[in-house]
């Protein structure tokens, strides 16, 4: 029996303890953001997850496939069908499980499922190049802005890297049943986020730069087709047969969202995306280390380097959606740390001690120069909401449906934890910027006249209005003057609120 030296089981573990520092580390900085309530950033997405959520325990099992909200479209719970919400089944099994708070489920697993994937890209370097390369990698990964804000962000993203991940970890493995699995896994990355789609020429290049059969070509393209083709054609068939859908895949690809040209002519649109990227993406001191990672040949590489063009392709086929949201360019940040992580390991031994400390430093704090304001400072209306929606549900019934103001958001519609409503008291700005065909609907309905678009909900059995933001209701003198006029205002004991009875109006 080989006996080993301390010095070599010393040597062994040092880049297990260097990674789980590394993790633990990037876990400890969401910590403050996991409780925290879900306004705020995107706060109108994360409500919408967290409502779906809730909404799977409302008629089981059949709400587990067909994704519900609060929000009340002919006469009972609409339909979301942009993405299968896994988000929403782990809190929700989360929640179950473990009898914890919603929100915090919400946040926890986009932690973990972030964790999981730095875990799982320190495991796939290291196999492909080297442990140094591996910890550099997932150092990039897990501090990343982007991956720091959205893993703790009540959001699909998070799951959908996860499942991003994965699914090449097990195409590495030369097991024909593992690379069927790798696809079904990269499929619900696609149920999850359909731009990732993106990705799928640098896993077929691995394949084929790792001489892999044909056997396995048709396996891991059999099993992606199966979960995703499965998803949205029962998407396709709800948009035919059921009436009460809020918003949907198919609906959206009919608004001229795809191939968005009017953008590339915009100033405008390459000063955001220059903002993001060199932001919120990888920082601006990543970058330099990307680039050199892009232009260094090496047929090892080759496949991030096309999973990182891949992703960015999301600029031209989704311009608009990048310009507004720049979590759709998240599944780019795994290939990305690769490339950073082989620039690191490269450059590391020209450094001096002292530089070591300031980059990685330097990469920590601009990563939290994105990430606090963003997951943390925006949330400082949330306690707030949170006891207007406790006052609301202390003066209504489960039985009411509620119409409820705050911006333009649902965030205080999901936590009155009543099926209604969210009301923009400025819903006339609205109507130069959306002309998707559900708005445009709404329009013909009233939308854009608070007064018109108020009148039309009490038909469809709006029993109180609750503002939230009283100085905005305010400032629409006619809006303001009219409900006043027309319908009581119930004594609350708190001025941070109004709350009018739509139930009878006034004589």
């Amino acid at each position: 029996m080989k006996v080993y030296s301390i010095e070599f089981y010393r040597n062994l573990m040092h880049p297990l303890l260097i990674l789980i520092f590394i993790l633990l580390g990037s876990l400890f900085v969401k910590l403050p953001a996991l409780p925290l309530p879900l306004t705020g950033y995107f706060g109108s997405y994360q409500a919408m997850n967290a409502m779906m959520a809730e909404m799977m325990a409302w008629d089981l099992p059949s709400s587990l496939l067909m994704p519900r909200s609060f929000i009340v479209i002919e006469g009972g719970p609409s339909l979301h069908l942009l993405h299968y919400p896994f988000a929403s089944l782990a809190a929700f099994i989360f929640k179950n499980l473990l009898q914890g708070h919603l929100d915090l489920c919400g946040h926890l697993q986009a932690a973990l499922s972030v964790l999981l994937t730095a875990l799982l890209l320190y495991f796939i370097v290291k196999r492909l190049f080297d442990s140094a390369t591996a910890l550099f990698a997932s150092f990039a990964f897990s501090f990343s802005p982007m991956i720091l804000t959205m893993g703790v962000s009540f959001q699909n993203e998070a799951m959908a890297v996860l499942f991003l991940t994965l699914s090449f970890y097990l195409l590495m493995k030369e097991n024909a049943g593992l690379r069927f699995l790798a696809g079904i896994i990269f499929s619900c990355a696609l149920a999850a986020r359909i731009h990732f789609l993106a990705c799928l020429p640098a896993y077929l290049l691995f394949l084929l730069l790792n001489r892999s059969s044909a056997k396995s070509f048709l396996l891991f393209l059999l099993g992606t087709l199966l979960p995703v083709s499965a998803w949205y054609g029962f998407v396709f068939y709800l948009t035919q047969t059921h009436s009460g859908i809020m918003t949907s895949f198919f609906g959206q690809m009919g608004e001229g969202r795809v191939l968005a040209g009017s953008l590339w002519m915009s100033k405008d649109f390459y000063e955001r995306i220059l903002e993001i990227i060199f932001g919120e993406w990888l920082t601006p001191l990543m970058i330099p280390f990307l680039i050199l990672g892009l232009f260094a040949w090496d047929v090892k590489r080759l496949p991030f380097t096309v999973w990182v063009l891949g992703a960015l392709s999301t600029l031209i086929l989704l311009p608009q959606k990048v310009y507004d949201h720049p979590f759709y360019l998240i599944h780019g940040v795994p290939a990305a740390s690769v490339l950073i992580g082989l620039s690191l390991s490269r450059l590391w031994p020209y450094f001096n001690r002292f530089a070591k400390w300031v980059l990685l430093a330097v990469f920590v704090l601009a990563s939290l120069r994105y990430y606090v304001p963003a997951a943390i400072f925006s949330r400082s209306d949330g306690k707030r909401i949170l006891k207007i929606a406790g006052e609301v549900e202390r003066l209504t019934t489960k039985e009411d449906r509620i119409i409820a103001s705050y911006g333009s958001s649902p965030e205080f519609l999901y936590y009155t934890h009543r099926l209604g409503w969210s009301f923009n008291v400025g819903m006339v700005d609205e109507l130069k910027v959306d002309h998707q065909k559900r708005f445009l609907q709404q329009v013909e309905l009233g939308y854009g006249d608070p007064v018109k678009w108020l009148e039309y909900l009490r038909t469809q059995d709006a029993t109180y209005l609750v503002l939230a933001s009283p100085e905005e209701f305010e400032k629409n003198e006619v809006f303001s003057n009219y409900v006043r006029q027309k319908y009581p205002l119930l004594p609350t004991g708190h001025d941070s609120f109004l709350i009018f009875d739509l139930k009878q109006a006034k004589a």
